[in-house]
């Protein structure tokens, strides 16, 4: 009886212990911390196999973690989306195991992945021989913590579409024969808290393990008293001339200022590319820089003159946290279902161009959140809805007063305005 009751409360202890967040996994539980070494088990989609089981599972002082691998996805997952981009999350909080690798040949072959990452898993030390050989359409890898040391020998062998890992820390020590063989030309390496000089080790192990190109994207890195040389963006920016025009992601841009190795580039936006998608379009929310490989050298700074006029696909336009300066005149014209645009963070936007917003018949929200509008040009706002609801902040009454008289000027006589933060 005594080693019933025992039995039970290790059980409570360690749902309290990893944050057990529902029914179904304390269900699963009682077989989770006894799977012997080399037992795999399911959770959330995927299959885990255990290299280190639990040490004295029936023991409050004397209970020590496992270690699990990830075997592959659950032959009984139908989750398009995590079939299409896998991702694990904070698993160590919910199972009483440290993640700490991708198993050999875990998902060799399969040609629907398109991105992975693991996420928040403070073990994680390998990516197995052959994890994700043959995954012809993956296109990133990324983790956030540190402590990756091994990738194995053919690990992304094949994997053509493969053009942006993340590595976090100068922990990655060793990469197998062939492990990036067979993949994109080019390969951008994001890293966080790592130095230049291993970053160069990494190229350096990379190329060895044959990738093609190789440059760098370094977010915070170690303080150094002598950086060392390594492969960047400019190395690899596309040399373009003012007008001419490219495709990245969702979107058509054009060129306004040139780049130049020791200068950005600049770029409007002119629409969305010929291949974009319905809910590609449904959202219109661009980045401050374009994130293309070739062509980061390039700040969005406009939207073009017709970029969208006539879509009806759009609902939503977010300018947030960006550099664009200027919507363009008829930029938006007749987009019938655009209801919601924002105008956030963006300290240098100063201008709303003629008719940009013209026709726009289901535009039922605006919030602008600078106070740097200088021009709102004729009809920018012309049959729209007569009570549209405007939320500014940050400003000041003089420049609220300011705006109101020029959005009304340029059509939008009755507005409903809210104040969410005004400055002196």
């Amino acid at each position: 009886m005594k080693k019933v009751i025992l039995h039970l409360a290790a059980v409570f202890f360690i749902m309290g212990m990893f944050n057990i967040a529902s029914i179904q996994s304390r269900a699963y539980y009682d077989n989770y911390y006894k799977v012997p070494k080399g037992g795999e088990f399911v959770y959330e989609g995927f299959v885990y196999r255990v290299v280190k089981p639990i040490k004295n599972p029936d023991s409050f002082k004397k209970f020590k973690v496992g270690e699990v691998e990830l075997a592959g996805f659950d032959p009984a997952c139908d989750d398009k989306y995590k079939l299409e981009n896998p991702s694990i999350v904070g698993i160590e909080e919910d199972l009483p195991y440290d993640f700490v690798g991708i198993a050999d040949d875990a998902f060799k072959g399969n040609t629907n992945i398109r991105s992975f990452g693991a996420y928040g898993c403070t073990n994680f030390r390998y990516v197995g021989k052959s994890a994700f050989e043959g995954c012809t359409k993956l296109e990133d890898f990324s983790t956030n913590r540190k402590g990756l040391a091994t990738i194995g020998d053919r690990a992304f062998y094949g994997c053509e579409s493969l053009n942006e890992v993340y590595f976090t820390d100068d922990s990655l020590k060793s990469v197998g024969t062939d492990a990036f063989a067979n993949t994109s030309q080019i390969i951008r390496v994001y890293t966080y808290d790592m130095s230049t000089k291993h970053a160069s080790k990494i190229n350096k192990l990379l190329k060895k393990a044959g990738a093609k190109d190789v440059y760098f994207i370094m977010d915070t890195p170690k303080k150094e008293k002598t950086k060392t040389k390594i492969p960047t963006a400019s190395d690899f920016m596309k040399k373009l001339s003012k007008g001419e025009t490219f495709v990245s992601g969702s979107l058509s841009y054009r060129v306004v200022k040139t780049a130049t190795k020791k200068q950005r580039g600049e770029v409007e936006v002119i629409g969305f590319n010929s291949s974009a998608s319905q809910e590609d379009m449904e959202r219109f929310d661009p980045w401050k820089y374009v994130d293309e490989i070739g062509y980061e050298c390039y700040d969005v700074v406009g939207i073009a003159d017709n970029a969208f006029k006539g879509n009806q696909y759009i609902k939503d336009c977010w300018i947030n946290e960006t550099k664009i300066k200027y919507i363009g005149k008829s930029a938006f014209e007749g987009c019938t279902q655009l209801e919601d645009v924002n105008i956030i963070w963006s300290k240098d936007f100063s201008a709303i161009k003629a008719r940009a917003f013209y026709g726009c018949s289901s535009l039922k929200k605006m919030g602008i959140h600078v106070n740097t509008v200088k021009k709102v040009g004729k009809d920018a706002f012309a049959g729209t809805p007569s009570k549209i609801k405007v939320e500014v902040e940050n400003m000041n009454s003089k420049e609220i007063s300011n705006l109101k008289q020029m959005l009304k000027k340029a059509g939008m006589e009755k507005a409903r305005y809210s104040c969410c933060k005004r400055i002196a």
